[in-house]
């Protein structure tokens, strides 16, 4: 009887010591699985702070001139121009001439720059009461202070243009061919009030104008107001 007595108390004593080890060796393994996923959601917030950063400090790729075809039918990436100008040229034999002027010109926009062929006609009648009829060709180029693109409604500019063409001189029955070229410089808005392809626009031109014919030659000041409509695609 004591023998057996002994027998149990020892099972009961190995019983207790091992489910003391189990124990212990369960709670070892939560704690270091416990802590391998601490450190794995603390890697995962590092890497996320690293890609937000990069995203914020991340420069928009710039655009170049092999972009111009990609960009969608809004975007507004050819423009045609019709404008009526009326400007007052004074030359250096203090005479006069009004001149009415309308223009047309193709543009490609780069939305930053526009360029282009611009075409005129003109008519003048000068301080001898002389009409002048005449045409013209060159080149036209705009800067916008704000980027010409999709949505923009108010897009104000700075534009030059230079050309060169020729009139006819209507006096006392004779005509006179005259050559004529200039350079002008004009400061304006263009405005989109419907959609993005429809605008008019305003601007304030100054410049110089150089004339020549086989008994005259000189140059004048070109100051004056034009007012425009403008179709992009």
């Amino acid at each position: 009887m004591t023998n057996l007595f002994k027998y149990l108390l020892f099972l009961l004593v190995a019983t207790a010591s091992t489910a003391q080890e189990s124990n212990q060796v369960s709670t070892e393994n939560k704690e270091q699985i416990s802590i391998e996923e601490r450190l794995k959601r603390l890697e995962q917030i590092e890497h996320e702070k690293k890609e937000s950063k990069n995203l914020h400090t991340q420069k928009e790729p710039e655009k170049s001139l092999n972009d111009f075809n990609d960009r969608p039918y809004q975007d507004r990436r050819y423009g045609i121009f019709i404008d009526l100008s009326s400007t007052k040229a004074t030359y250096d034999d203090n005479s006069y001439a009004d001149e009415l002027k309308l223009t047309t010109s193709f543009l490609f926009n780069f939305e930053r720059f526009e360029i282009g062929p611009v075409f005129s006609t003109i008519t003048k009648s000068d301080s001898s009461n002389n009409s002048t009829k005449g045409s013209g060709f060159g080149i036209y180029g705009v800067f916008n202070i704000i980027p010409n693109k999709k949505d923009e409604k108010y897009v104000p500019y700075v534009a030059i243009e230079a050309n060169t063409g020729s009139s006819n001189v209507i006096k006392s029955g004779s005509t006179t061919s005259i050559n004529f070229s200039g350079t002008y410089l004009s400061v304006g808005v263009k405005f989109f009030p419907i959609g993005n392809n429809a605008c008019f626009y305003a601007d304030y031109t100054a410049g110089t104008q150089n004339i020549s014919s086989s008994s005259v030659s000189g140059s004048g000041d070109i100051r004056g107001l034009g007012l425009g409509i403008a179709a992009y695609f």
